[in-house]
């Protein structure tokens, strides 16, 4: 008996031993690496890497293959990695000063990931709604208790549409907006002579940057080609809005502006609404189909620096394929015509229809060209994806997309697609392929619908290629640039000066 006991003491002060001496060693590289050490989640207190030079290079090549226009030069892709960072990170400005409550919060805060989302101001018909109803949306349920206020604007009408704006010249993780709240350099509200300003719509997939880079690739050109024109860009991507949040954003934000061209890039976000498309029996279990191995491999590297010291020691990686799902059955022939008419179409096209005609009613009214797009996403049957490098993209495909198989995801955008080309060829819009010129490479993937820089470069390429020779006719004709005609009171908004809400006396 007291050998056992021996034993077991040996076993638990192994165990004890092992532990700390894995925490002491998760401690010290969290340190070196410069993630924060409290966190869970692996959050990096240091500015975000520059672009990976392999992968850059990688994408060049596809853009060698991807001459849609036979003046614009390889070259120009290949630009240093300076550049890109210039384009993408302009100069840090000095940030806006905040009211001082506000600012404590904004540096005391630690509900991450809501940590930036506190630097934003609130659609004040949103949060009135929220108090009186006791409905929140998040992250607003996180701040109706701590720090128990928001900062709200004004409402543009009787909509919780935009739900949120940036501040302007506050930083955000990755960037300071502009003086007008947008990703990107500080604009004029008139137009310089002779500048042709290009405007893009969306979400997330649009914030990230590489609306910017087509800025870059457009004045290359235009100075090669001798073309007596400026270009400037409108990133009005906002991340987490909703397509009708994009459609005020449009009216009420960039319209102002007087863009000559908008782009809406707003699908493959509602994707992950498989509800919509797949019936499931409740007794299937993703967990059974799932191996444990891959599982842990593909997420360990997002919560132990540990880990990833590990995997760059042993160079670790595992090509997987797509794992089995359970037996499910689709509710919508997604191989079918996309009547425009058609009522319940899934992913919410319905809605977007809806707003996207609204955004076009605008741009007419502004005399700009709009332009609808394909929108890019990593599926297809076969795809093979290498771990962990690809946690992101196979995590989102376990996840949200569950229990579609990759064709059944890669037959899903297709439809949507095909839905964005139907009403573009309806209504008489523009239309950017740029779905059917984006490689299928993970590489160039972060998840399954964002990029890594070297695909935001290479989408970028894409879309100035598209655009050009409809800029090129528009200018001979003399039809843009258009002239600044807005009022000054269009862009009062950006001047208002946020307002406190307090979270006191709402139903909880």
């Amino acid at each position: 008996m007291k050998y056992v006991s021996k034993i077991g003491s040996l076993l638990l002060i192994s165990a004890a031993t092992l532990f700390l001496s894995l925490f002491a060693g998760e401690m010290m590289f969290r340190a070196i690496d410069g993630y924060e050490l409290t966190s869970l989640d692996l959050v990096s207190t240091r500015p975000a890497p520059p672009p990976d030079p392999q992968y850059l290079a990688r994408a060049a090549q596809y853009a060698k293959q991807t001459r849609l226009d036979p003046d614009f030069r390889i070259e120009w892709f290949d630009s240093n990695i300076q550049s890109i960072l210039s384009v993408l990170f302009p100069p840090n400005r000095e940030d806006r000063r905040l009211p001082d409550d506000w600012m404590r919060a904004v540096k005391q805060t630690t509900n991450r990931p809501y940590d930036e989302e506190l630097r934003y101001t609130y659609n004040d018909n949103l949060v009135k709604e929220a108090c009186t109803s006791g409905s929140y949306p998040r992250p607003l349920n996180v701040f109706k208790d701590k720090p128990g206020f928001v900062y709200t604007f004004k409402s543009p009408d009787k909509t919780a549409d935009p739900a949120f704006r940036f501040v302007p010249h506050l930083s955000l993780i990755s960037y300071v907006p502009n003086n007008f709240g947008f990703r990107g350099s500080d604009l004029a509200f008139s137009k310089p002579a002779g500048t042709i300003r290009v405007a893009f719509l969306g979400q997330s997939n649009t914030q990230d940057g590489w609306p910017n880079l087509v800025g870059l690739y457009l004045n290359k050109w235009a100075r090669a080609v001798g073309l007596h024109a400026r270009f400037e860009i409108v990133n009005a991507g906002r991340a987490g809005i909703g397509i009708e949040g994009v459609a005020r954003i449009m009216r009420y934000e960039v319209a102002p502006l007087r863009p000559d061209i908008v782009v809406a890039y707003v699908g493959a976000t509602k994707l992950w609404r498989i509800e919509d498309v797949v019936s499931i029996p409740a007794a299937a279990r993703r967990s059974v189909e799932q191996s444990p191995f891959v599982a842990i491999l593909a997420n360990a590297d997002k919560y132990s620096a540990l880990s990833n010291r590990l995997s760059q020691l042993i160079g670790s990686s595992r090509d997987v394929a797509e794992p089995a799902k359970p037996p499910h059955k689709l509710l919508f022939d997604l191989s079918a015509p996309v009547k425009l008419d058609q009522a319940g179409l899934p992913f919410r096209l319905n809605d977007e229809i809806t707003e996207l005609r609204y955004i076009e009613q605008t741009s007419r009214a502004i005399h700009a060209g709009l332009f609808l797009t394909s929108s890019i996403v990593l599926a297809h049957e076969g795809l093979r994806l290498d771990l962990p490098r690809d946690a992101g993209i196979y995590d989102q495909m376990m996840d949200e997309y569950w229990p579609l198989t990759y064709r059944e995801i890669q037959m899903a955008a297709d439809f949507e697609n095909r839905g964005y080309r139907a009403l573009a060829g309806e209504d008489h819009l523009g239309f950017l392929e740029i779905a059917k010129y984006f490689p299928q490479d993970p590489a160039l993937f972060g998840d399954t619908i964002h990029l890594m820089s070297g695909g935001k470069s290479l989408q970028a390429w894409i879309v100035a290629q598209e655009l050009a020779p409809v800029i090129r006719e528009k200018v001979r004709k003399g039809e843009w640039p258009t002239p600044s005609t807005a009022a000054p009171h269009e862009i009062d908004w950006v001047k208002e000066i946020p307002k406190k809400f307090s979270f006191s006396g709402c139903k909880r």
